[in-house]
């Protein structure tokens, strides 16, 4: 199966057949006893995604298929852990507009969350760290010039008021994390 670049639909090799797969994935919670509202999953699915809501712009999408445990409790706030594989389309464009395709670029993302930390009354704040390793076939190295594995940084701090909240956003991206941020 095949994906080409896109996170909502598979299709068979031939291309005789697609499905739209959106999300497919098991969870399981309470089985850490030391922390009983932890969730262990596996699958493909929209992990913790952030948005602005008014333009539907994805900041922070760190989706595809992938193992993880999210909501660890500490004394303040929780941890989640994950890593995800993500393919997007591997292809380049000649001066006239014609498009090349080297089939999907697999990259893995580790991915580190610390969240419910609270500096005053009716804030929350989310920290994440992100870290993309390239994964390119031979075919796909031959063609490009260079695979840099990349981070991404995010920091977010919230704050809730009577008619709703405002979020303040910071993030650092380099190498090809970029995609990330504005999907």
């Amino acid at each position: 199966m095949s994906s080409e670049g896109n996170l909502e639909s598979e299709n068979s090799k031939d291309d005789s057949a697609n499905f739209g797969i959106k999300q497919l994935n098991v969870q399981a919670k309470g089985y850490i006893p030391s922390s009983p509202d932890a969730v262990i999953w596996a699958g493909k699915r929209f992990y913790q995604r952030h948005d602005i809501h008014i333009i539907d712009t994805k900041y922070w999408n760190i989706s595809g298929y992938g193992v993880g445990i999210e909501n660890i409790k500490l004394n303040t706030g929780a941890i989640s852990a994950a890593v995800i594989r993500a393919d997007n389309e591997l292809a380049e464009w000649d001066d006239t507009g014609n498009k090349t395709s080297y089939g999907d670029l697999n990259t893995y993302f580790l991915d580190l969350r610390y969240a419910g930390f609270s500096p005053w009354e009716g804030s929350w704040t989310e920290f994440g760290v992100d870290y993309a390793m390239v994964n390119p076939t031979d075919e796909q190295e031959d063609a490009a010039e260079n695979f840099d594995n990349g981070l991404m940084l995010t920091a977010e701090l919230s704050q809730s008021f009577s008619l709703g909240y405002n979020k303040f956003v910071l993030q650092y991206m380099d190498k090809g994390l970029a995609q990330n941020a504005i999907s």
